[in-house]
């Protein structure tokens, strides 16, 4: 009987073993399937990303190369695409192109050639020559607080700011029928806001603060003490990178101006054209895209008669006279947006707005000193998507163009994200 049990025993032995070997062959082989399962993923994963940035960046030279081409052409294009889209509906005919929505909306496949197998989505496309260019307050060789060129930007700042709607908060339970109250900055909060980024601009380190003759005063370093950050908050006392930097300065969280207000109206580049005289870049708005309410809105930057320029006996005697672009804002507005038979948009060129706008009176024939016929400055975004992996451009772009619209030499490419 022992030999018996002996057997038994090593038979139970050899039964144990195999279950071990089993066991350690099944997790050895989940492991494997899982891992191989990983690579597989990573494989196909990094296929869709190459594909969806393949897309996105062919895009987006097709963009460049429609802008230098043909302008009008171009956003005539993108407003059938928004259609496709049907964001233009009955009620909602007309696309902004200087504020276009931000929210982008896939495309039906095949709506763009050669991209089928990608789902491409509504390029955003922003004009942005007529932005006011926060780093124009101060330039490498400094601006003096209080000068003639100093009360330029200020005034401009001041009105261009002061236009801004900002929500009041509701104190107590709210009903959803109550309507939304909104404010404006009062002079003093705007002018405020202007000193702290011209302090936060200059190259001066420490010293006193932005101050002028009517009281307004900066933010030098003694204003960010009291900022709770874990480590000492500098100013920077150079010009902005990025135009979320502004968050950082004294006054502006505070003002309650939503950050997508500042994107809407303000930049860190130098848009614009340059001007004959002073060989700065300024600010023009373009009259073939504009609608009547961002005319209106880039007239009021330039009135004259504000309570700032009052006090301060008004702008530099060599300074032109803008004053009559914002008192005739709406009429100006309305005469330059012209339909013709088939109710297309007549696109301008310098002739033909002298002769749209000889109906306002007082305002004069020098309108280049206000409008372009063409942009020049671009922000593109676009967003490319393979598999549900998604691929996005975000670009500044800057097309010269001769005078007749046309482009006049390889676009420049001042800001570029690929992700």
């Amino acid at each position: 009987m022992r030999p018996l049990k002996k057997e038994i025993r090593h038979s139970g032995i050899a039964l144990l073993l195999t279950l071990v070997i089993l066991s350690l062959v099944t997790v050895f082989m989940t492991e494997f399937f899982f891992e191989t399962t990983l690579e597989i993923r990573a494989i196909e994963n990094f296929k869709s990303s190459f594909v969806s940035q393949t897309v996105v960046k062919s895009m987006f030279k097709a963009m460049l190369v429609g802008l230098a081409l043909n302008e009008t052409d171009f956003f005539n294009y993108l407003k059938e695409i928004y259609q496709i889209t049907g964001s233009l509906t009955e009620e909602v005919q007309e696309i902004s192109f200087l504020n276009p929505p931000k929210q982008l909306l896939p495309l039906p496949a095949g709506t763009i050639p050669d991209f089928e197998d990608a789902t491409v989505y509504t390029p955003y496309i922003r004009p942005i020559d007529h932005l006011f260019n926060l780093n124009r307050i101060q330039k490498k060789t400094g601006i003096g607080a209080d000068t003639a060129q100093d009360r330029i930007h200020f005034n401009q700042f001041v009105n261009e700011i002061s236009q801004i709607p900002i929500e009041i908060e509701q104190e107590g339970e709210q009903t959803n029928n109550a309507p939304t109250e909104f404010r404006f900055l009062e002079l003093a909060e705007a002018s405020q806001l202007y000193a702290a980024i011209f302090d936060w601009l200059d190259t001066r380190e420490g010293g006193e603060p932005y101050s002028n003759a009517v009281g307004v005063t900066g933010a030098e370093a003694e204003a960010y003490t009291e900022f709770e950050v874990d480590t000492e908050l500098e100013i920077k006392n150079r010009g902005l990178d990025r135009l979320s930097e502004i968050r950082l300065i004294a006054g502006i969280a505070e003002s309650g101006v939503p950050y997508e207000e500042w994107e809407r109206r303000f930049t860190i580049f130098n848009v614009g054209v340059q001007s004959d005289t002073t060989q700065e870049f300024e600010a023009r708005l373009n009259i073939n895209l504009a609608n009547k309410d961002e005319i209106v809105s880039f007239l009021r930057r330039f009135e004259q008669s504000s309570e700032y320029y009052s006090e301060l006996g008004g702008p530099p005697d060599n300074s032109p006279n803008l004053q009559k672009y914002f008192e005739h804002a709406e009429e100006v507005a309305d005469a330059a947006i012209l339909y013709n038979e088939n109710e297309e948009r007549i696109i301008h060129d310098k002739r033909s707005l002298i002769n749209a706008l000889k109906v306002v009176e007082d305002i004069g024939d020098n309108h280049e000193g206000m409008f372009i016929y063409y942009s020049q400055w671009y922000e593109i975004r676009l967003v490319a998507e393979v598999d549900n992996i998604q691929s996005e451009i975000r670009a500044i772009v800057f097309i010269p163009r001769n005078a007749t619209g046309a482009d006049s030499g390889k676009a420049v490419i001042k800001d570029f994200i690929l992700r």
